[in-house]
């Protein structure tokens, strides 16, 4: 039964619960006023037999003095009239019978079970009344009448009848009147699930459910149309971060082809040009005669080669900088804020801290490209003439701070001015990867300040991810 009406649409599950309740408080007023009716009933039928039986034995007095059983059986008689009286007894004062009386249709004398003086009883789904008679005091007799419960049953029958045509008339109206208004309850749940079912099948996220009223559904609507919104506003940011994330992708790709031309550039203008150059020189030793000039060729081959060392040290550094592995994130961040300041004549302040063997290879790496990312665009974008790196840690966290006195931007838009913007976000998104988090303080005119707060050491299975 529960699983039938759970599966009910919601306005036949209105109109089912109302007729119930309807139909069970109809039910219940009607069998009250019946038992009340039916009480009421025996009570009045009850009086009214035994107002009969005192009047019959009024009646009979002067039989019973006389002990006239012909007078007694006469006024009997009498009670043929009342087409409900099944048979009659008349006692007298031994309780012996002196006259009967039998409706024609009754095939049989029908005498009490129980005779008592003055009261009543039912038997066999008969009435038997019992009226004493008196005669200056003293009791000389009793009567006895049978009486058909016949007009008990013929009224149950009749009231069962109004009952139940009112009962079904008063379903038939409740139904009407239920079918009309549970449509004001149903209808905007109705319209809530067909704009649910629209989304769901065409996607179209600029549909809004008709909210009416201010209660309970209403607010619901109100409810369903503000989560829309909010799905919206997440769905197009959702849209906006996917569409960073491929340009993010693209800016990736171009910008390791281009790391790979300039590295290929370097090896081939610079180192390649002073090895040829180291070894013509050394090949022409054969052809000098001075001792000088071969002791001025070895020199010259040897700062060739000297400086060919130093430019592949500066790539290999640029490449992987074998610093961070062998001494650790602080002496890496050091030397880097040397060649940057070195490189690109900016005044770099390192305050270092944080005990770098703590903190993993893979997050020292990730760390590291961040800060060197930093310090070239607080001197390419920002124009900042002095830049502060600071490095903390607590147990379980490390914390960097770059902080440049360039011309800063509104943070809310992410995007320095003269930035593709990619360089923040794509910060943002590997440090969200591992665990951390980009704090981001700047305003136009004011300088910037990026902090970077990342774990010790992430899971194997986030960095291979």
């Amino acid at each position: 039964m529960k699983y039938w009406f759970r599966d009910l649409p919601i306005k036949w599950k209105l109109t089912v619960v109302s007729l119930v309740v309807t139909s069970s408080v109809l039910l219940a007023a009607s069998i009250a006023f019946f038992v009340y009716d039916q009480v009421s009933f025996r009570k009045q039928l009850l009086n009214q037999v035994a107002s009969l039986a005192g009047v019959v034995g009024a009646n009979s007095t002067a039989a019973l003095t006389f002990r006239d059983a012909r007078v007694a059986e006469r006024i009997l008689s009498t009670l043929g009239t009342e087409r409900h009286v099944m048979f009659s007894v008349l006692y007298d004062s031994k309780d012996t019978v002196l006259a009967t009386y039998r409706r024609p249709d009754i095939e049989q004398d029908l005498y009490p079970s129980l005779v008592v003086p003055n009261g009543y009883h039912y038997h066999a789904g008969r009435l038997c009344v019992f009226a004493p008679v008196v005669l200056e005091g003293e009791r000389i007799g009793i009567v006895c009448l049978i009486y058909s419960m016949d007009p008990v049953y013929a009224r149950l029958g009749r009231y069962a009848a109004v009952v139940l045509t009112v009962l079904g008339a008063s379903i038939l109206a409740a139904w009407a009147l239920v079918s009309y208004l549970q449509s004001y309850v149903s209808r905007p749940i109705t319209r809530l699930m067909e704009t649910a079912d629209q989304i769901t099948a065409g996607g179209d996220m600029n549909l809004r459910a008709e909210g009416e009223g201010g209660d309970e559904i209403g607010a619901l609507v109100m409810g369903f149309n503000t989560m829309l919104d909010q799905i919206e506003v997440r769905d197009v940011e959702l849209r906006e971060h996917q569409k960073k994330l491929r340009s993010l992708a693209a800016q990736l790709v171009l910008t390791e082809e281009r790391e790979r031309r300039r590295i290929a550039s370097g090896i081939h203008d610079s180192i390649c040009q002073m090895l040829v150059v180291a070894n013509m020189k050394l090949s022409m030793l054969s052809e000098y005669g001075d001792r000088n000039a071969v002791i001025q060729s070895i020199t010259e081959a040897e700062d060739l080669i000297n400086g060919a060392l130093s430019e592949a040290r500066s790539l290999t550094f640029q490449l992987s900088p074998p610093v961070l592995y062998e001494f650790g994130l602080d002496e890496a961040l050091h030397r880097l804020t040397e060649q940057v300041a070195s490189q690109y004549e900016l005044n770099v302040v390192f305050e270092g801290g944080q005990s770098e063997r703590e903190v993993s290879e893979d997050i020292s790496v990730i760390l590291y490209r961040a800060v060197r990312e930093l310090l070239i665009n607080a001197y390419k974008h920002a124009s900042a003439e002095c830049v502060v790196v600071n490095v903390t840690g607590s147990d379980n966290r490390v914390r960097i701070m770059v902080k440049d006195d360039g011309i800063g931007f509104e943070p809310k838009t992410s995007i320095p001015r003269g930035s593709s913007g990619f360089g923040l976000f794509s910060i943002r998104e590997r440090l969200s990867h591992i665990g951390g988090k980009m704090v981001v303080r700047a305003a136009p005119g004011a300088g910037t300040t990026v902090i970077l707060d990342v774990p010790l050491a992430a899971d194997d299975a986030v960095l291979n991810s």
